[in-house]
């Protein structure tokens, strides 16, 4: 999926809420067509997992869970019951920019 773009602030900066903010946005995006087709078929032990962590986020949110169901399966079930987090931590590229990466 590429990685999670952060741009700096109005003041130049990039706060913890902006990174979560985006990390929150990044998975709530819808599975594209194409890749609701190739799953089932080509990682199907996965996609099983996933579909699971669909059903069991739908039945525990807290909206209409018919309304959950309708929006499809979202980046955020591909995490499966993978979802602790770890923290964030920089790495430095030779060429000055860096990223940040989260676990």
């Amino acid at each position: 999926w590429g990685p999670i773009v952060v741009d700096k602030g109005e003041g130049g900066t990039v706060t913890v809420g902006d990174i979560l903010d985006a990390v929150f946005d990044f998975f709530q995006v819808p599975l594209t067509y194409a890749e609701g087709y190739e799953l089932p078929r080509e990682h199907s032990a996965e996609f099983s997992r996933m579909s699971l962590a669909f059903h069991k986020r739908c039945r525990d949110y807290p909206a209409i869970p018919e309304k959950t169901y309708e929006g499809g399966m979202l980046r955020v079930d591909a995490l499966t019951d993978r979802y602790k987090w770890w923290g964030m931590w920089v790495q430095w590229n030779p060429d000055g920019s860096w990223y940040l990466n989260l676990g």
